[in-house]
């Protein structure tokens, strides 16, 4: 079975495009290594706080209970940050969208003198996504700008709690000044911390949609299939659950047999086509090859736009695929 971003349609490509481009680059950037920091933070943190309840654990709670305040804001800004993250995406796909469209057709557009207006319309796309991207940022800055300003502010509560310890003796004053040195790593080591936490909730959407992809499997040593028959068994399927486009379609091929399948626009055609070769699953009724249901796709189909790779006219045919000569000549004389 293939993976859903593999099996998408020509539509989609654009924005898979765009996922592997950004939204891959933003979940290595910002959750991968942000992950590493936050692990490293933390192990720093224990070290510290090790080293002041040494040598005092009731001024060493203090200094951590007011550093720990702060840490309560980012999960204010986190669904805000995830939107904003999400919005981004999808602008940024639409992006790439339009200008593989752009490109694609690019001599239309030329030909027909509308190339101002597709430039006009690219500038718009590009300052939505780019604005989308901004907005994130303020958000996130934001955020990080209040747990700086709260944490400073509560800084100098546990030292005047400290000072009024060391006054009445129930802490020596070196025991003091070495939590209160470390106090200011503890602060700063929290400060990463939420800033590590902004930077993940910022990565949410495309970390669910990643992990949305099924996993990729392929029967490459799988017997071929010599086809005989294809029976089409009461299918129907539709893109909404009330509209179907196939409603109860039955039909027989045998080997051999050459089938023309005409009708208008929007009646079906391609769609049987998909659902004959995988892409799509009927919701009702079945596809048999040899009187067998199969889970394997074994159609194919020729494009009317031919798409060529720069690669050899071996690798063309191919598509990477291991023939020797003898077979790639008998596929080209069939052909």
């Amino acid at each position: 079975m293939q993976t859903d971003f593999v099996k998408t349609g020509e539509k989609e490509i654009s924005n898979r495009i765009s996922f592997i481009n950004n939204d891959l680059n933003l979940i290595e950037e910002k959750y991968f290594r942000q992950l590493f920091s936050l692990v490293s933070t933390v192990v720093k943190i224990v070290g510290i706080v090790t080293i002041a309840l040494i040598n005092s654990v009731v001024l060493t709670l203090v200094f951590v209970a007011f550093a720990s305040l702060s840490s309560f804001i980012p999960s204010l800004f986190s669904k805000k940050t995830a939107k904003q993250s999400s919005d981004w995406s999808k602008s940024t796909g639409s992006y790439v969208t339009f200008m593989s469209d752009l490109l694609k057709n690019i001599n239309t557009v030329l030909n027909y003198n509308v190339l101002s207006l597709f430039v006009k319309k690219s500038s718009k796309v590009i300052k939505n996504s780019v604005e989308n991207k901004r907005e994130r940022d303020d958000t996130i800055a934001k955020s990080d700008f209040y747990v700086n300003l709260l944490a400073y502010s509560l800084d100098f509560l546990p030292i005047g709690v400290g000072i009024i310890m060391v006054i009445q003796g129930h802490v020596a004053l070196a025991s003091f000044v070495a939590v209160q040195y470390s106090s200011a790593w503890i602060v700063n080591s929290f400060f990463s911390i939420n800033s590590i936490r902004n930077q993940i909730a910022a990565t949410k959407p495309m970390t669910a949609k990643l992990l949305s992809f099924k996993p990729l499997t392929t029967k490459q040593d799988e017997a071929p299939i010599k086809f005989e028959q294809l029976d089409v068994d009461n299918v129907t399927f539709g893109y909404q659950a009330d509209s179907p486009v196939l409603n109860d379609v039955s039909l027989c091929v045998n080997r051999g047999d050459k089938i023309l399948l005409t009708g208008k626009s929007g009646e079906g055609k391609s769609t049987l086509l998909k659902v004959l070769m995988g892409k799509l699953s009927p919701q009702k009724g079945r596809v048999l090859v040899n009187n067998q249901s199969v889970e394997t796709q074994i159609f194919s189909e020729v494009q009317q736009t031919s798409q060529i790779f720069n690669e050899t006219l071996r690798f063309n045919l191919t598509l990477g695929k291991q023939f020797d000569q003898k077979q790639i000549m008998a596929a080209v004389q069939q052909a």
